[in-house]
Order: C-alpha cells, then structure tokens, then sequence
C-alpha cells in the first residue's frame, strides 16, 4: 500500500518528480492536469468554475466545470449543469443581501463568502456556505471558482438553540427571576426582593444600590467586562446578555445571567436608564462543566482522554516549533494485565488502573500530561525536555514506581509496565511522535517487560 492512498491505486503521473519543497510548477503539465483532476473529483465540497463577460453586478456566469460533489450537494448531474448559470440552485430571490454583496465584492476584484439557501433538483432546502474567488480572466472572460459546504445540519442546530431560547424565556415569566433597573441620571438601581436573594443581600442594609456598588458584587474577573457591556449599551441602545460569577461573602460559587434592554427618553436619541433580569445559572455552568469534563477525561481514572491528549500533545508541539525546544511522548503499558484482572475480577482489575494511574502521575513532573488512552494502556507528553536521557529517566522513575505490589480490596498484585520513549524535534508531528513511542514499547514488552526503551530510527 503506497503511502497517502489506497492500496491498488497508483499516484498521478509525475508526481514522483517532486523533491521536498518543490513547486507543483515542475511538474509535467499533464501531471498537474491528473493531480487537478484528482483533488477535485475527491473533494467533499461542491466546487464548480464559471466563465461570465463581466462581473459588474450584472454578470450572468456560465458553468464550465462542476465536479461530482457538487453533483451529491445538488442532485443535479454535472454534465446537466455545463452551460446552466448557478442561480439555478441558489435563486438570487431567496438570498437577497448575502447575493448583493457577493456581486459587489466580485465587481472589486475580491474573493467573497456567503452562506446561501439552495434548493436541489428534487426540491429540498438546504444551506451552503459558499466563497467564489475570481480567477485569472483571459481579458474578455472573467473565470470565477466557487466551492460550497453543506452547512444545512449547523443551520438545523442553530434553530435548535433559538428555539430553546425562545422557551428559556417564556420560561423565566413563570418562574422567580430577579428584575432590575438602573436610573443612569440618577445613578440608582432598584432590586427585585429576588434580585436580593441572587446576591445573597439584605435590604435593610442595602436598600440603595448604584452603579458602582456591582464592582463589590460581581467576581473581579468579569468586572471589567460588565462595564464595558452596559457602557456600550448606553452608546447604541442595544440590549445585552451577560454570565458572570458573584463575588459572594459565604464564599459560594454562583453564576449569574443578566439580561438588559435600553429605554431611550421621548426624542429616541439618549438612554435614561436600563432595565433588565437577573437569574441563578449555576446549575447550568455546573452541568456544563460537568459534561466537558465527561467528554474529556476518563470516566474511571480521571485522567484526560485519548481526545484531550491529541489536543495537548497538538500543542506541545506547536510550543515546540515556536521556541525550538523537544517535546517527549512516553508510551505505557501494563504488562499481562489479564492475568490482573483474571485473578482479582474486574473490580481488583479496576482498583489497579486506578492505582497504577496514580503512581504514574506521581513519577512525572507538574507540568506533563497523563492519558488513559486503552485498557491498560497511558500516554505522557513532556514538553521542554533537555535532552534524551532525561526523558529516559522519566521513564526509568515510572518503571521503578511499579516495582511494590498494587493494594486492591482482595490481596496485593503484582504489576509491572512496559515504555515507549520517543522524543521530538521542533518538525516533528504528534502522530509520529505517538507512533515512534508505541513501537518503542513493544520493543520493551519483547525484551521482557518491566522495562523501557527508547525509539530508535535505526
């Protein structure tokens, strides 16, 4: 099987011509032709090119070339479309302003974006997101390249959310909600009995409130953010919608939602005052959390996930192109974990994991990431490390760690693990990194287990 295709199938012609770094202008011109062909035809995205006379707003674009994406996205057969002007899935009637102003980029010269409602040939809806770049005219024909993503799931979702929103606010009429509203003239805000509650207040102490009496009520993380948020409302007259933490004297967490909405005086020009809600969210920032959290760590160690590792080792490497430095991936296994979970069920199977988790944690440095990432096995990237044999003592420390016998509810287990080292440059990828440290490790596990060894190229 050829690298970066399936097996069978040959690379364009004259794509072995290419050295590293090299322009695809060397290549042969039907070479190019095939790789052209070949991008196209296996493209996701609808791509056609258009040829049109001008492009002055009245411009009545031609297709040319459609390719079979776009035949998937639109049900129309590509050799049906030769000829045939683009409006005939996307009819400027429908897409008004985002048409207008596709024309008027187009008329300067410029590439421009637009998501745009189509209807495909046996009559559905459905939204793309489409950019048109001009290309290079022969001076009396004007090439225009579109390629359109289907985008109708992202819409369906979004009218999800306003809908939801629509009944969060129906919702906040019936229930307790504090409500509020600041006299700017005056600088006076009036609660709500609720409003006081929220804030875990006193009328009778607090029966005034200004202004400036928020900066002792809202975390001094959001502070800024609010004052910005109202200032900008009093300037336009929008509305605004703004989660915040308290700054509570019980020392509680609590989220908070406001909703403001700006009354202008008679004349409609100056904002006298803002009126708004207030509701508890923290039962919402807390399930939220609470589900991130599910998505990215493993629900029995609490380690990161094999998702949350990719996005760490992404950008240690990242941090390593920039400052020059070697990012290390450490590849662990537990050695003959059956017999583990065999002899102590997988209860005492899990009581090892757990514990094996955590002696892990401990022979690495504050700044390394653990995963959990199969079974038995976990990934620990090290950034910034100084040289091979550092790494190689991370190692050594992990193996040494699994040396004492594992304590679970039925007796003690015998555990050792098998690592993988592979350490990075700043050109590196996290693939390769990942892959070079998994071979690595079976080199362990050959020699024996409850060792370590470390990638050789060689």
């Amino acid at each position: 099987m050829e690298p970066g295709g399936q097996q069978g199938e040959q690379p364009a012609e004259g794509l072995g011509l290419l050295g590293a770094g090299a322009s695809i202008a060397a290549l042969p011109a039907a070479s190019r032709a095939a790789l052209l062909d070949l991008l196209l035809s296996r493209s996701e995205d609808a791509i056609t090119i258009s040829v049109t006379d001008t492009i002055d707003g009245t411009w009545c674009p031609e297709i040319i070339y459609a390719n079979p994406a776009h035949e998937r996205l639109t049900g129309y057969a590509s050799a049906d479309v030769i000829g045939r002007n683009p409006g005939l899935w996307a009819p400027h009637d429908r897409n008004g302003a985002a048409h207008a102003e596709l024309c008027r980029r187009l008329a300067l010269g410029e590439g421009a974006r637009a998501e745009l409602s189509v209807r495909t040939a046996d009559g559905r809806d459905r939204w793309v997101d489409s950019t048109v770049t001009p290309l290079e005219s022969d001076g009396e024909r004007h090439y225009l390249l579109e390629v359109a993503r289907d985008i109708t799931e992202r819409h369906r979702l979004l009218e999800e959310l306003a809908d939801r929103e629509g009944h969060m606010r129906e919702a906040q009429e019936l229930t307790n909600v504090g409500s509020w509203k600041w006299d700017i003239d005056r600088d006076t805000v009036t609660w709500s009995p609720e409003m006081y509650r929220l804030y875990n207040r006193d009328p009778r102490e607090d029966p005034v409130i200004t202004f400036a009496a928020y900066d002792n009520l809202i975390h001094p993380d959001y502070i800024q953010v609010m004052r910005e948020l109202v200032m900008r409302a009093v300037r336009t007259g929008e509305g605004f919608v703004f989660d915040f933490r308290t700054n509570r004297s019980d020392g509680r967490v609590q989220w908070l939602q406001s909703r403001g909405r700006v009354e202008r005086d008679v004349t409609g020009e100056r904002t006298v005052r803002i009126v708004g809600t207030t509701q508890d969210i923290t039962d919402q920032k807390n399930s939220e959390e609470s589900l991130r959290r599910q998505a990215l760590h493993d629900a029995l160690t609490g380690l990161p996930n094999r998702a949350l590792l990719a996005d760490r080792l992404s950008h240690a490497v990242a941090h390593a192109a920039r400052r020059g430095s070697r990012t290390a991936v450490l590849f662990v296994d537990i050695d003959d974990f059956k017999a583990v979970n065999d002899s102590y069920g997988h209860h005492g199977g899990d009581e090892a994991l757990i514990e094996v988790a955590r002696r892990l944690e401990t022979s690495l440095r504050p700044s390394d990431t653990l995963a959990r990432v199969g079974g038995d096995e976990f990934v620990a990237v090290c950034e910034d490390i100084a040289s091979l044999e550092s790494a190689a003592a991370l190692a050594q420390r992990i193996v040494e760690a699994l040396v004492p016998p594992v304590v679970l509810s039925d007796g003690e287990a015998p555990v050792q693990v098998s690592v993988g080292v592979s350490v990075g440059a700043s050109d590196d990828g996290s693939d390769a990194l990942i892959r070079r440290a998994d071979a690595a490790m079976y080199e362990a596990k050959l020699a024996g287990g409850g060792a370590y060894r470390v990638f050789d190229a060689n």
